[in-house]
């Protein structure tokens, strides 16, 4: 019987060495690997948003200037040089033929910087701002200044300004 259990404990030892090669051999599984790009394209971009889409200048005596001090704040987001230009038509009055006033005689202006009038001509802008990308919340505070004159027609007169921000 001794014989037996020794030639069962080598039987048992070899089963567990054979064993162990087979798990050594298993757990060296064979391994690939791999790269992949990743890219993508910022696009330029750019907003505008104006605080108000009204400004009222209310009643004007001729011979005066009404100034306007913080009515219209715009803001720029970009991601690109840009610039803020505004352009506008002649003040049109009620009548027949309708009565106008000059734009060029509406000024604007950034804080306390000199008043720029508006320009005349049709299809040309104003150049009111310009700077390099700095994320969102590019502000300018517009002050505006209109200038009546004694010749004047009276009565209310109105126009529309188009403010446009523009990536370069």
């Amino acid at each position: 019987m001794r014989k037996r259990l020794k030639a069962m404990g080598i039987l048992l030892a070899g089963l567990l060495l054979a064993m162990q090669a087979v798990a050594g051999v298993a757990g060296a599984a064979p391994s690939a690997t791999g790269t992949t790009a990743v890219t993508f394209t910022i696009v330029p971009r750019i907003m505008l948003i104006l605080s108000t889409g009204t400004i009222a200048v209310g009643n004007v005596e001729p011979g005066a200037t009404a100034e306007l001090l913080d009515p219209l704040t715009t803001t720029v987001r970009s991601n690109t040089p840009w610039s803020l230009t505004a352009s506008a038509p002649d003040f049109t009055g009620v009548g027949t033929p309708p009565p106008t006033i000059p734009i060029t005689r509406l000024s604007t202006r950034p804080g306390t910087a000199p008043y720029v009038p508006m320009v005349a001509s049709p299809g040309t802008a104003t150049l009111l701002a310009a700077g390099q990308p700095r994320g969102g919340n590019i502000q300018h505070v517009w002050d505006y200044r209109l200038a009546i004159e004694w010749t004047d027609v009276p009565g209310s007169y109105s126009t529309t300004i188009t403010y446009t921000a523009t990536g370069s």
